[in-house]
């Protein structure tokens, strides 16, 4: 993809190297030439009036012009390209055919515009009854008043109430007689370091308030002009993302962050250092500086997806005003494993009696779990490689749509009418594509362009959203209406989850606790649509990579609205990532149609997805009570036996005589003294369970 991409740059490889001619006025030239003919609404109203192009064709290119500037950034998110884009290269008159064939090549298919839509817009959950809030993350729109101050070093005074904040001031000094400890954190931006850093410093050194947290972003969010302008992007919703890198390039940060460390070191007090590691051989000197002082280093290593991590970051950035960056994460947990592996050396040589303990967590959920050092190396190696699988699956994803949308035409057959509440408190009719979402007043104004995708009308949906917030509470016809509308926009409502009891699935375990996950099963149902979609606590961005990410057998299952034979199934199936459980029972000749409409059975949409080891016996198909059949398998599970919490006990047979009241008192008399003692203990559940396992052993086949 990156050759094809950059095929459309010339030698400069700033702008596309595209001819162009204009089929309504005739004009040719590459784009440079024409950068002063129609360029935005005022200034073609000035032009000289050469192009006698159509008003539509007008409006088509202020609508792509508009759209494309809505799309400009500097970095093209998951691609991995970092290309300048200029705003001339739009600036030119293009017709239909070539607006959509240079929209499907620079912007990489819709894996680049779902990435520009998470990359430039931060979104806010609103609370219940209230409108979510999108901040903007911007570059250069800094106020001119705010910006010196990002330039200015630490006042005396600041200094001051950061030495008082971070513990300088409060830390008691360890005597002579015992040594002073350091406990290090290592793990990727918005794992959760400061939240366990408070906890750890409060177990090892008393309080967590007898310690000096050596920590940059405590000493970032004290400057006072980087706290001005965090605050004015606050007020105005935008995000200024050059604000941290103009007040990194001055040092003082960095430079007032050494200088607490060399305080701290003189003053012998316990430090907490949280670092992500992205630097290991800076790590690795201040570690000998610490063991040369004669400190007691302990160390904790954190882990958690990058899905959470960059969850976690976008939402801290809204408040902190540093915005999050992704690409630092698996650099970081990289640099973790390399600090791990150095630390484990020095703890193996004879004078390596600073190094001290070394605990690795798996952040993924809160509250942390603890693992051992195998499991956490597992998880980074497995995340990068369900990383790289679920890019190379989204690249083919992005194939597919870029050759659908080129070759697809909408089709009658793809409209479907709806209600929509009115303003006046009337129900009128909307009209909208099964492929795209795309919402429109009059089934006209649907001409059979080619499908432009669900990206690029996500923009609209929140003004669509607004349109039907109001009726969405409303009880009656018209509220009923709003949530169908809802729905056919692509705006899903997320499901309920139930909360599995803890230690049931996880604990020591090589799973992590869980929400019991809900997999949307309509989001495979079209195409345009992404496959992937889970409402549920961990929220995996696709079951796929989901599944990669875990490194262990995994069963994918339901109503996937799709036989196996169509895309994405297909593709997962082919490359072998996944096998179909019905090849078992079926083999090549098919497995039988499992969805019931008007004209009777039709398709097999109801079966089961496994990774490569698992072994399925039999497939069981019986008639549902809706237009689906109820689908199960038999399957093998090559496992060791399974702890003891997971094994279910057995039911205890039942007695062939009825009990008699006297049989009962001769049962129960062993047991009457314990059963008053959980009683009289408060353990209410105890007494329940000695009771009710009693009266079961006891109990006759008849009841």
């Amino acid at each position: 993809m990156q050759e094809a991409f950059m095929s459309l740059m010339d030698s400069e490889g700033t702008r596309p190297a595209l001819s162009h001619s204009c089929g309504a006025c005739n004009t040719s030239g590459d784009g440079e030439v024409q950068e002063n003919r129609h360029l935005d609404r005022k200034v073609r109203e000035q032009a000289d009036g050469s192009c006698t192009r159509s008003p539509e064709n007008r409006r088509s290119d202020e609508r792509m012009f508009q759209f494309l500037q809505y799309l400009r950034l500097d970095e093209t998110g998951r691609a991995g390209l970092s290309v300048q884009v200029r705003k001339r290269q739009f600036r030119m008159c293009r017709n239909q055919q070539e607006m959509v064939a240079r929209r499907s090549s620079l912007l990489l298919g819709s894996a680049f515009v779902s990435s520009v839509q998470q990359t430039e817009r931060i979104i806010l959950p609103g609370k219940p009854g209230e409108s979510d809030e999108i901040f903007h993350i911007t570059r250069g729109k800094i106020p001119a008043e705010l910006k010196p101050r990002l330039s200015q070093p630490f006042t005396e005074e600041e200094k001051e109430r950061i030495y008082s904040q971070v513990g300088l001031v409060r830390a008691e000094h360890v005597p002579e007689s015992a040594r002073p400890k350091a406990l290090w954190i290592f793990g990727p931006p918005a794992a959760g370091k400061s939240t366990l850093a408070a906890e750890a410093a409060a177990e090892r050194f008393g309080q967590a308030m007898n310690a000096v947290s050596v920590d940059g972003n405590e000493i970032r969010d004290a400057h006072d002009g980087f706290r001005r302008v965090a605050e004015h992007g606050f007020d105005h919703h935008v995000l200024h993302k050059d604000a941290w890198d103009a007040l990194k390039e001055t040092g003082c940060v960095e430079g007032l962050k050494k200088s607490i460390l060399k305080k701290a070191i003189a003053n012998r007090q316990n430090i907490v250092l949280p670092d992500c590691a992205l630097k290991p051989e800076r790590v690795k000197d201040m570690l000998k500086s610490l063991q040369d002082a004669g400190y007691e280093m302990h160390a904790i290593c954190l882990w958690a997806p990058q899905e959470e991590a960059e969850r976690r970051g976008r939402l801290r950035s809204v408040k902190t005003g540093k915005a999050y960056n992704p690409k630092f994460h698996q650099p970081s947990c990289e640099g973790t494993l390399e600090v791990i592996a150095h630390w484990e050396n020095q703890m193996s040589l004879p004078n390596g009696g600073s190094f001290g303990s070394i605990e690795f967590y798996d952040a993924g959920s809160a509250p942390a779990i603890r693992v051992g050092k195998d499991h956490f190396e597992m998880l980074i190696r497995c995340a990068e490689r369900g990383r790289r699988r679920s890019k190379e699956l989204a690249l083919m994803n992005d194939a597919a749509w870029v050759k659908q949308a080129s070759e697809g035409d909408h089709a009658i057959e793809e409209l479907i009418a709806i209600p929509w509440p009115e303003k006046d408190h009337s129900i009128g009719i909307r009209f909208v594509c099964v492929l795209c979402c795309r919402l429109a007043k009059q089934e006209r104004y649907f001409k059979r362009n080619k499908c432009q995708g669900m990206p690029a009308f996500a923009k609209y949906r929140e003004a669509w959203l607004r349109e039907l917030r109001p009726w969405l509470d409303d009880e009656g016809p018209r509220g009923k209406a709003a949530r169908l509308a809802k729905a056919k926009i692509g705006i899903a409502e997320p499901a309920a989850v139930p909360d599995l009891p803890q230690g049931l699935f996880g604990g020591d375990s090589r799973q992590r606790p869980m929400g019991l996950c809900h997999f949307d099963t309509m989001a495979a149902g079209a195409p345009g649509r992404p496959f992937y979609c889970a409402t549920s606590t961990c929220r995996p961005p696709s079951c796929l990579s989901y599944i990669a990410e875990l490194g262990e057998e995994a069963v994918l299952m339901g109503d996937f609205n799709l036989v196996e034979a169509e895309y994405p199934i297909s593709d997962a199936l082919a490359s072998g990532f996944l096998r179909a459980a019905n090849e078992a029972s079926h083999g090549d000749a098919g497995a039988p149609p499992t969805f019931q409409g008007l004209s009777g059975y039709t398709r097999c949409l109801d079966y089961a997805l496994h990774t490569g080891r698992l072994v399925f016996d039999y497939k069981h198909q019986v008639a549902g009570l809706a237009d689906h059949d109820l689908v199960f398998y038999d399957m093998q599970l090559p496992v060791a036996p399974l702890p003891q919490r997971f094994r279910l006990q057995p039911p205890r047979p039942l007695q062939a005589e009825a009990v008699t009241t006297q049989l009962w008192h001769d049962v129960w008399s062993q047991h009457e003294a314990s059963f008053r003692g959980y009683l009289q203990r408060g353990a209410i559940d105890d007494a329940w369970a000695l009771l009710s396992n009693e009266g079961e052993r006891e109990r006759p086949p008849s009841c």
